[in-house]
């Protein structure tokens, strides 16, 4: 028996908690027909039976276990403790629907229009660590050792869910035969407090993904997965996630390639001092009005305090947008080394696929100023507006005025707008996703790629109907719903649309079956070959409608070289003692520095623009 239902998804991903409200409406799957098959799928796992679902996705039948328990509840004593692997159950335990979402603040970003669509769509609960898979239903009684890709949602390490319709893993899983795996993670102080107490250790958010991880793999072959090809993929935080298993002793072990999506551990601000969240952690003491005199007593009153109050906690006195409110530590255990420093020493070895999209910092600005970029907003920006934003943005944070007009005249020089606004608007846009991104990510991939595979890309594919302002281009997270495959399921959307959604999730598929983008079916595919990344040719995909490879002459490593080798340089002329700055020899040589300045941006430009 066959039961016909029709399903009006609203596809809303909460890639970095923030991904824009006009994303709902042009990335909806509405009117999907699906088939619910009758018989229910049993599988006997290491921790217990489960019982799912299976369904019909593209005449294809898909196994469906959503709410996998992998860890003992985190509550009580366990709040901020290091998971523990979950007891076997007793009986058949029905996993058909999500179970709930890691504590967090939904309410945070309320003040930004649209932030509605972003919240959870379960309950939300410190009971929250489940995992869901999705299986070809052929797999499991053929036994075909299929590679799994599992993935870890961003959201700034204090949102996010995996039971997110965006991240609903069916639809890559029949166009790709292919399994999905997704997993919750604690975020916020949940996840990443820190304290000199063993009830409070640090890293608790990534070591609940390692544990998940480590579950799949010892369970996938029962879903007809092969435990030795498990590929991560992960979007924003995920990805910084994502980059930290590669690095780490603990799980870099048990899976065997990874997808980097916009974000890398090697950034300064992926990883705090001990000491930096400590200090974190009495600010939010103060909010919970929990004393400070020893990490002790203030951990014993957060055991005891109200888990919502803990969440908005982590937020009093912070609004830097380009660090965590509590990150992870090198805690001799997780991760032994700065990152940096592990990359240099080539700790780790792994095949990995990175990337970036055009419009990183549009999303960015939008979330720090949204009283300047929200759409409909016209407040004017002018170049005090945008130097001070500039600040906020860039350490460190007495940047100077001749550094600041130099950003201005390298990246808006060229900007042919008569609007203080409309320049400023896109100068902000390429700095912050420069900045927090593009940079930090190549500079990973060309020490990286000296002793490992890598493949890097650039998604700069936008619609031709969106609902957003034009201005925000290619946003922060948008590669999500391609990558996911439910675009090719709808007629409503173009061929251009799904040609791009095929491409992408077909090269991630590829490259977690065998390592290389290039192998298997991509007839969506580019007609260059995906070229490894080198330190010398620093080749990389652009994926758009017309894919293509681009090089180390674009313009975008001579911006990167500008913030790591030009802008640190730059110092304003200093009076000497005696000299008056109406002294003509002082006037003299500022105008030799700002002469001298303008002649190296030139140069700058002309493999720039």
């Amino acid at each position: 028996m066959v039961v016909e239902f029709t399903d009006n998804r609203n596809f809303i991903n909460n890639c970095d908690i923030h991904i824009m409200e006009g994303l709902k409406y042009i990335f909806i799957i509405s009117l999907l027909k699906i088939y619910v098959l009758a018989e229910d799928p049993i599988i006997d796992t290491t921790t217990g039976t489960i019982k799912g679902s299976t369904f019909s996705v593209q005449n294809v039948d898909i196994d469906v276990f959503l709410g996998i328990p992998f860890a003992k509840p985190p509550v009580g004593n366990l709040r901020f403790k290091r998971p523990e692997p979950i007891e076997r159950w007793s009986g058949i335990k029905e996993t058909k629907k999500h179970v709930s979402s890691c504590i967090q603040l939904v309410e945070a970003f309320d003040h930004i229009e649209g932030a509605d669509s972003f919240k959870v769509n379960t309950n939300i609960s410190e009971d929250c660590l489940y995992l869901n898979i999705w299986a070809p239903t052929e797999a499991r009684k053929s036994h075909s050792n299929l590679a799994t890709m599992i993935w870890i949602y961003g959201g700034a390490l204090v949102s996010g869910t995996s039971t997110l319709d965006a991240y609903d893993g069916r639809f890559l899983a029949a166009s790709q035969k292919i399994i999905v795996a997704s997993l919750n993670y604690r975020v916020g102080p949940f996840g990443f407090l820190s304290l000199n107490d063993e009830r409070a250790p640090g890293n608790m958010g990534l070591l609940d993904q390692t544990l998940a991880i480590s579950w799949i793999r010892d369970n996938i072959a029962s879903f007809g997965g092969d435990p030795d090809k498990l590929t991560l993929f992960g979007q924003s935080a995920g990805a910084i996630s994502v980059s930290f298993h590669v690095m780490s002793p603990i799980s870099r072990k048990i899976f065997r390639n990874a997808i980097i999506m916009s974000g890398i551990a090697t950034t300064d601000w992926s990883v705090r001092s001990k000491e930096g969240n400590i200090e974190r952690a009495k600010e939010m003491a103060a909010f919970l009005k929990c004393p400070t005199e020893n990490d002790k007593v203030m951990l014993d009153c957060f055991l005891n305090a109200d888990a919502n109050n803990i969440s908005m906690g982590q937020y009093y006195n912070f609004k830097n947008i380009t660090e965590f409110p509590f990150a992870p530590i090198i805690d001799n255990y997780f991760l032994q080394e700065k990152p940096k420093e592990i990359v240099q020493n080539k700790k780790m070895k792994k095949d990995v696929m990175i990337g970036f999209l055009k419009n990183e910092g549009s999303l960015m600005i939008l979330i720090r100023y949204p009283e300047y970029f929200a759409p409909n907003t016209n407040v004017p920006v002018n170049k005090s507006v945008a130097h001070k934003m500039m600040r906020n943005l860039i350490e460190p944070k007495q940047l100077n005025s001749l550094q600041l007009e130099s950003i201005s005249h390298l990246y808006g020089s060229h900007v042919d707008t008569s609007s203080e606004t409309e320049k400023y608007r896109y100068i902000l846009d390429q700095v912050a996703g420069d900045i927090m991104f593009k940079c930090p990510t190549i500079n990973f991939s060309k020490e990286f790629s000296t002793y490992s595979n890598v493949y890097m890309y650039s998604f700069e594919y936008r619609p031709k109907v969106m609902p957003w302002p034009e201005w925000m281009g290619v946003i922060h997270g948008s590669d999500v719903y391609f990558a996911f495959s439910q675009l090719l399921s709808d007629e409503k959307y173009s061929p251009e649309v799904k040609f791009v959604s095929k491409m992408l999730s077909s090269y991630f598929a590829n490259f977690s079956k065998s390592g290389n983008p290039n192998n298997g079916d991509c007839s969506d595919c580019s007609s260059e070959p995906w070229s490894k990344y080198t330190p010398e040719s620093q080749k990389y995909l652009v994926i758009d409608e017309k894919p293509r490879m681009a090089s180390k002459e674009t313009s975008l490593y001579s911006i990167c070289s500008f913030w790591s080798d030009l802008l640190p340089q730059l110092k304003e002329p200093s009076c000497p003692a005696g000299e008056s700055q109406n002294d003509w020899t002082f006037q003299l040589k500022i105008l030799t520095s700002v002469t001298a300045i303008l002649f190296i941006l030139k140069l700058f430009q002309k493999f720039l623009f």
